[in-house]
Parts: structure tokens; sequence; C-alpha cells
């Protein structure tokens, strides 16, 4: 027989595991069930060089499926919340409680953003600037209290951006007394 091209084996190969498929089926299974140890330790090699891919296929899949389905997939979410909001609540809370400083940082961004959006404001301020601000002025810039704070040097209405660089730690008095004068630790005159 003369010597096949790499197409004409493939052919062949297709033809018999269509041809034998529950053949082939039933050998797998047993040597499955024969040599469990070398199956699991070929499927772990397998994901661990294929787990990048896989991973993004997962996401792929899932997004295109949330797109496809978004309606149920609302739904879903919406009744997954009202049936276990207690649950919910009771794992919120106990984060807050572990995560107090991150928590309070989550918040101050938060607050600081949604401020800067409604008055047009494109910068965006990061929970991690929060708290590399608080470590590095871990007390008010005005009357030394140990609080965690936060105040943006120069106001938005003043053209002041939400950026670490203007933004200080002032306890909610001393933030209040400043109201929209620039202040950096002491009062300062704005031209």
């Amino acid at each position: 027989m003369p010597y096949k091209t790499r197409e004409e084996k493939n052919a062949q190969a297709a033809r018999y595991r269509e041809a034998n498929r529950e053949l082939l089926r039933e050998r797998s299974r047993l040597y499955r069930s024969a040599h469990p140890e070398a199956v699991a330790a070929g499927n772990a090699r397998w994901y661990a060089e294929h787990a990048e891919e896989q991973r993004a296929k997962g996401r792929a899949q899932s997004r295109e499926y949330r797109l496809s389905h978004r309606t149920e997939v609302r739904e879903t979410g919406r009744r997954w919340y009202e049936e276990n909001k207690e649950r919910r609540l009771a794992v919120a809370r106990r984060w807050h409680e572990e995560h107090a400083p991150r928590a309070a940082a989550l918040g101050a961004a938060r607050n600081a953003n949604v401020k800067a959006a409604r008055l047009g404001q494109p910068d965006r301020l990061a929970a991690d600037e929060v708290e590399a601000l608080w470590s590095a002025q871990p007390t008010c810039q005005s009357c030394g209290r140990p609080v965690h704070g936060l105040d943006h040097i120069v106001g938005f209405e003043r053209g002041g951006s939400n950026t670490r660089a203007n933004i200080q730690n002032l306890c909610p008095p001393c933030n209040t007394a400043k109201s929209n004068r620039e202040r950096r630790g002491e009062t300062r005159k704005v031209a």
C-alpha cells in the first residue's frame, strides 16, 4: 500500500472513529476506571498547560451568555438578591467590620467620584490613593486630630481636580470651616 498524505490519514482515522464510536467510548471508560491516577495526572498536566486559554474561553462564553440572556440574568440576580437579602447583608457587615479602613477609603473615594462626576470633573480617585493619603497624613492637616477625612484642596467649583495631588486629610469640622477656600494645613489667600 503506498504512503498516504497526512490529510488521507486524518480522514481515515475520522472514518474509523465515526464507525467505532461506541467501541472507543467503552475502551476509554475501561481505561479510565483501571488507571484513575494516570488519568488525573494527565488531566492536571493538560489544564496546567492550557489554564489561561481555558479561563479566557470561559470568560468569553460567560459574557456571550449574559449578553444574549440579559433579561433572564437580571431576573435571576434580582430573585437571588431577594431570597438571600439577610445573608448578603450579614456578609457585607462582616466584611466592613474586618476591613474598616479599606471600607472607609472605598466610601470616601466613591463619594468624591460621585461629586466629581456630578460637577463634570473627569478625574477619578481610587481607594488605594485615599489609603495612601491616610497613611502619609494620619491626622487632620488643620487641627491635628487623629482622624481620616477627605478634602479637595482646590474645590471643583474653582477648577480643582479629583486627583491625589489635590486631596488632603481634614476632619469634618475643619473641612466645613474651610468651605471653598484653599487650605494646606493653614489658610492661604487665593489670588
